[in-house]
């Protein structure tokens, strides 16, 4: 089970996140809003757009946690292939964030996708109705995106459907103000501030990739010992509670 400092570190991990989205769909945000009479229309328009990536990336989640549990279930070892998971999980999401913190000056390709604004999409976008919209949304959230991946990764270790939808929820929940503001105005939002929160954002998504790896770590090591496989950072309270 994660840790309940996990879940906040996943939200502020969205937040980096959101900077891709802009990137690569920010356009469609403003698109969604062009044609609002008021700002009150666009943010509704703005919210229907973004819960529909959030139900992607939730479906995505259950779907990979579904298939860690399987993949898990079907090796020799079944807490290796736990330990496995939360490594790469952890390696996907630290890399993600050194990167993001300007440490790992890598490679960054910037992915283009105008065969969905040519396409019939682009009427879905500007259609006004908040179905469309949410379909748009709900679309868009299959459009590939590393930060995505390894939380995806990381939803997949954690071997329980419902966790796995929640992770890529809460990761999705992170995304939207950025998105939001970029739709209502792209002013919005400060160039000192969206700075800041990036840099905040992208530590904490080098901090849950740390945790994510002793998870790993510590899990192989019990494993090693011929240990019971179990959460390590929950193995104090199992043990008090043997105890009593």
């Amino acid at each position: 089970m994660f840790e309940q400092l996990t879940w906040p570190m996943i939200f502020a991990g969205g937040l980096l996140g959101s900077s891709h989205c802009v990137g690569m769909c920010g356009g469609f945000a403003m698109t969604v809003g062009a044609s609002a009479v008021s700002w009150r229309a666009n943010l509704m328009r703005q919210l229907t757009y973004s819960v529909g990536r959030l139900c992607t990336y939730a479906l995505l989640g259950g779907l990979v946690a579904g298939l860690g549990r399987h993949f898990t279930r079907a090796m020799p070892a079944v807490e290796w292939g736990q330990a496995a998971l939360a490594l790469l999980a952890g390696s996907l999401l630290l890399w993600e964030g050194l990167k993001a913190t300007g440490i790992w000056r890598g490679v960054r390709s910037q992915v283009k996708h105008p065969c969905l604004i040519r396409s019939g999409f682009a009427s879905l976008l500007r259609s006004g109705q908040l179905l469309p919209i949410f379909i748009s949304g709900f679309t868009t959230g299959w459009l590939p995106c590393g930060l995505v991946y390894a939380f995806l990764a990381m939803a997949a270790q954690s071997k329980s459907i419902p966790i796995g939808a929640a992770t890529m929820f809460v990761f999705g929940a992170g995304t939207i103000p950025l998105m939001v503001a970029t739709g209502l105005a792209p002013g919005l939002v400060g160039l000192t501030a969206r700075k800041r929160m990036m840099s905040f954002a992208a530590w904490a998504v080098v901090a849950t990739g740390l945790l994510t790896i002793t998870r790993g770590v510590t899990l192989a090591q019990s494993i090693d010992r011929g240990e019971p496989a179990a959460c390590p950072f929950c193995r104090p309270a199992a043990e008090s509670t043997s105890q009593r």
